[in-house]
Parts: C-alpha cells; structure tokens; sequence
C-alpha cells in the first residue's frame, strides 16, 4: 500500500535518468517531442500580446533568441559527445521562453546570446536533455544578465501608447507624471509609447530596510494615485515589464494550456501564488510615508475610501515576473519534482523566496533568481516526498 498524497502522477516528463533521445516514456506514453510542442505552443499567447503592446519588430528577438539556440545545437553536434540530439520543438521553446524575459528594448545580440547560452550550458554542459538540474531558460538568463547588466536594467521601460498597438515605435517615447493609465492618457503629439517603471519597483521602497530594500517610502495611497497606473493594466499588459511578463491575461491563457495538456500540475503555480498574497498580506509596510511606523497585515488597510491592502497584493501578483516563472517557465518537467505534494512545496517556495527578494531590493528578477534556487532543491523535495509504502 502506498499514500496517495505521495503517489507519482503520471505526466508527460522524460525520467531524469533515461538517454537525452528516449521515447516514449514508461510514465505516460508522451514523447519528448509533443511535450516540448506544448510547451512552445503554450507561449503563443503571449507573443501574440507582446507584438500588440511593444510592437510587431521586437518579434525578432525571439527569433535570435531561437536562432542563438539553434547555432548552440549544431556547436554541440560539431564538437561534444553529448551533442547532436537536440530536438527542434525544445530549441524553439527554449529560445522563446528566454525572450520573454528580456526587456523589449534589447535588441538582437543579447538574446542571440541567451538562447545560445541557455542551449549549450544550460542545456547541454549541464546534464543534456533530460537530466539538467536548473532550468536551461534561466541559466541562458542568467548569463546574459551579467555579461549584459545594462542592458537588462534599462532607464526606462517602453510599450505602445492608444492608437499606437503593434505598429509604434518604442523609440518615440515619453514619460514622467502625465501618464495616468492606458485608457486615460492619450499621447501627446509626435508620441507613440509611454515609459513606466515597473510596478514591483515601485513598491520596493515603501517596505523599510530591516525588513525589506528600505528607500524613500511615500504615502500608499500617493502611490497607487500618482505613480502607478491602474491594476487592470497589469492585466491587460500595459505596464513596464519584460517582454513577456506584463500581459497576465495571455500568461494564464498559456499556463492553462499547459494544465490542460498535463504538462503542468495546477499544484505549482497555485502555491506559488497564494504563498505571494499571504506574504504581501501581512508582511509590514509603511503606508503613511516616511517616519510612520510600519504596519502589519496590511491587508485591510484603508485610505480615503480606496483599499491600499488589497490593492499592495494584486500588484505583486500580477506587476512582475512571478505569473511568467510560475505558469510557463516553472512547469519544466525535467526540473520539477515528482509528486503532486511535491509541486505544491515547490510552488510555495519560488512564492516566498520571490517575494523575500522583492522586498529585500532585489525586485528585478526575482522570480527567475527564487525558481534557480528551487530548482537546486528538487532533489531534496523528491527525498522529502517519494512514494512511502507499507508492507510487502
């Protein structure tokens, strides 16, 4: 007899001790092939939202991005051993999930590099396909975020303004304090995208520095009225943000994708976000501004009439990368656990390590930086939750 709590659920991963070309799989039938299909599929929603809000020519990074991939495949056939079995649906999920997590502003070298990093040392160097421990996505993304610092922390975030979607320019760009949301600003002549920081950003200063990245906090209030736009544009994708974090609605519509098909396990991405609201609904904040004590359970907070509390938790769901690493990028099944409780503690703990760096200034990435760490830890979440049978 076993626990079902602690019951394998089938699903369509390669066992991370099979050859990089096994297929198909004992566990589920599925190949490597239409998993890594699914996964690519998964991400057509949001390119489709990324051409509408930055523009259809930063298409092209992805496209270097799978390019960067591809070049990094053929190296590894030409000259390792190990080489040579990189199949095309994987190059192409790699390289566009890597995109998604550069700034639109780029250009082509930066993620021509990502995918070729992301391929050859994530991917190949580091156990080949299959049998890698850290996402290939992230460690591409994290190369290029030290070889390219700059780059990847622009001065300021670009997206299309009214009337602008999908053919504007993110070079004629504008910012500062007129912008008061997608539908209620319209740009002013000879304009055609805004510039915001991003929303996580701005929240960082108000935590104070024995808990969190300290700065010049503000009123919250004055804060939700005067520097940041509207949740609902989180939502719809109108906000500063990486190319493939700011359009929760495509991101939910891939993640789903993924459910569906039995890629993902809800488990993750649920535990993931429920851990970030019940952090940022209680964890102190300074809501009056500088000098005020901070408060605990800010959850419940009210300030003339608009609830500050709700408003702080909504804002770290949806105004970073946390959706894009825990409905996209996450569900890898290579660098997942294997049980359904498995899932769950690995999504609680890419929730809370997120949301510590968040708050402790480390906002810019955070959901990348907490998902290398949980991936470091599936080995010991296996242990911690294998299979425990009884008897004979």
């Amino acid at each position: 007899m076993s626990d079902p709590a602690d019951t394998i659920v089938p699903s369509p991963a390669w066992p991370r001790t099979c050859a990089a070309d096994e297929s198909p799989f004992v566990t589920s039938g599925a190949s490597v092939e239409r998993t890594c299909w699914l996964i690519a599929a998964a991400t057509l929603p949001v390119l489709a939202a990324t051409a509408w809000i930055f523009g259809v020519a930063v298409l092209g990074q992805f496209a270097a991005a799978v390019a960067g991939a591809w070049l990094g495949e053929r190296l590894c056939r030409r000259f390792l051993v190990q080489g040579g079995r990189g199949r095309l649906p994987h190059l192409i999920g790699l390289g566009l999930l890597l995109a998604m997590t550069l700034p639109p502003t780029v250009g082509v070298l930066v993620p021509l590099v990502g995918g070729f990093a992301a391929l050859v040392v994530g991917k190949t160097l580091l156990g080949s396909l299959g049998n890698y421990l850290w996402n290939p996505v992230l460690v591409g993304w994290a190369i290029v975020s030290v070889v390219f610092t700059g780059a990847l922390r622009p001065a300021q975030w670009p997206f299309l303004a009214r009337d602008h979607q999908g053919t504007g320019s993110l070079w004629a760009v504008t910012g500062g304090p007129g912008y008061r949301g997608f539908e209620l600003s319209p740009p002013p002549p000879g304009v055609e995208a805004w510039a915001a920081p991003r929303p996580v950003d701005v929240l960082v200063p108000q935590y104070p520095p024995l808990f969190g990245g300290g700065g010049s906090p503000r009123p919250l209030l004055e804060v939700f009225r005067d520097r940041l736009p509207p949740w609902s544009d989180t939502v719809r994708g109108t906000v500063g943000g990486n190319m493939g974090e700011t359009c929760a609605i495509a991101i939910l519509a891939g993640g789903l994708c993924l459910t569906v098909c039995r890629v993902a396990r809800w488990t993750l991405p649920v535990g993931a976000l429920v851990a970030v609201a019940a952090l940022a609904a209680i964890w102190p904040v300074q809501i009056d501004g500088p000098g005020s004590p901070a408060v605990w359970f800010p959850l419940s907070q009210v300030r003339d009439g608009f609830p500050v509390g709700i408003a702080l938790v909504l804002f770290h769901l949806t105004g970073g990368g946390l959706l894009t690493a825990a409905m996209l990028i996450a569900p890898d099944p290579v660098t997942t656990p294997l049980t359904n409780r498995g899932h769950l503690w690995f999504g609680v703990g890419l929730g809370v390590l997120t949301f510590l760096f968040r708050v402790n200034g480390l906002s810019l990435g955070a959901a990348y930086w907490a998902l290398l760490a949980m991936n470091t830890l599936v080995p010991l979440i296996d242990r911690l939750t294998r299979r425990r049978v009884f008897g004979t």
